[in-house]
């Protein structure tokens, strides 16, 4: 009932699909994702990465090959369903505290440990084999310290002068895997 009403309103208020869930404090069931198939949801964004793993999206039409070691992990099939999985930020540069969402890594207390923070997990999938780089959080990560939202400026703004670095939605995201193709065809382009 929660997932139907929240996707309802989305669309009565604001007037676009909700294509996306993440399920509040991840606490996903069997039936979360049950729901999410039979109501063409094209993604879920609610099971967590082993630290020092970085995935790509992968679709529920078959079950991940590497152990789930969250709770709510799915036991069966949803065709058509996605994962964007919450990969495991490194919230520090000794890699000893670690989190699912920009918001839980609670030590960055200025700008630069903030953005030494997203560019150290940036480059930890760019410099692998340049996996999505998923941002997650809640919007009082930046009304708390305001400072943050200046670092993800910056942070945006020196990433996007790669070459090969796009600022995508999740359904462009998906849409891109499902056929990708090489960049010279400028894929992502701001078109999209």
């Amino acid at each position: 009932m929660e997932i139907l009403t929240q996707k309802n309103t989305i669309q009565q208020e604001v007037g676009t699909t909700t294509l996306g869930w993440r399920t509040p404090f991840l606490a996903s069931q069997e039936n979360t994702f049950k729901v999410l198939a039979e109501n063409q949801f094209l993604y879920d964004s609610s099971l967590g990465t082993i630290p020092g793993t970085r995935w790509w999206p992968y679709t529920l039409d078959y079950l991940p090959s590497l152990p789930c070691y969250m709770a709510n992990c799915p036991t069966l099939t949803y065709p058509g369903v996605w994962e964007i999985p919450l990969v495991t930020l490194q919230c520090d540069e000794s890699a000893t505290t670690f989190a699912t969402m920009l918001d839980e890594c609670t030590n960055l207390e200025t700008e630069e440990s903030t953005y030494n923070m997203l560019m150290t997990n940036f480059k930890l999938h760019y410099e692998d084999n340049k996996q999505p780089f998923p941002m997650f959080g809640h919007s009082t990560w930046f009304d708390n310290a305001p400072y943050r939202k200046d670092a993800v400026i910056r942070f945006m703004n020196d990433v996007r002068k790669f070459s090969d670095v796009y600022f995508v939605t999740a359904q462009q995201a998906i849409e891109w895997i499902k056929s990708p193709v090489g960049l010279d065809k400028k894929p992502l382009s701001c078109n999209l």
